[in-house]
């Protein structure tokens, strides 16, 4: 008896994790407060003197919170699939960018301990429900 009740809670589980993932995935590319969270950064870009890093903060933003065509998923370690701009950065005017969303999952070079907080200039730094640092990693 102790073996049925179990099963059947392990399949209530699973039905509801997929109850939920497909609730996600037919949902908009992005919640709602994703898309404050972007539009906050976007405005905390231009709000900054610089006017060149606000431009490479923008578009850095584009690559990390929302899905693009020219930003595919690759596999990052077995069974786990990340947007290939996440673990290799994106280069803009020669430079490489990096953005972590620590603590989510996220497998940039600091993420992944291949940089530690010493070896990087962070450029970028939002803090919240989906927080973003955008960051390049010191010569050496």
């Amino acid at each position: 008896m102790g073996r049925t009740w179990l099963m059947a809670i392990l399949v209530l589980c699973i039905l509801l994790f997929m109850a939920g993932l497909d609730s996600r995935l037919s949902s908009p590319a992005h919640p709602p407060s994703l898309e404050r969270n972007m539009e906050q950064g976007f405005q905390a870009a231009n709000q900054t003197n610089n006017k060149a890093q606000a431009k490479i903060v923008k578009h850095v933003l584009t690559y990390a919170q929302t899905v693009r065509d020219d930003d595919p998923f690759i596999e990052a370690e077995p069974g786990v699939w990340v947007k290939q701009s996440n673990v290799e950065g994106i280069v803009v005017d020669g430079q490489r960018y990096y953005y972590s969303m620590i603590p989510h999952m996220s497998y940039d070079p600091l993420a992944r301990g291949e940089v530690s907080m010493e070896d990087i200039d962070i450029l970028y730094d939002e803090q919240g429900e989906f927080p973003v640092m955008i960051y390049t990693v010191k010569s050496r």
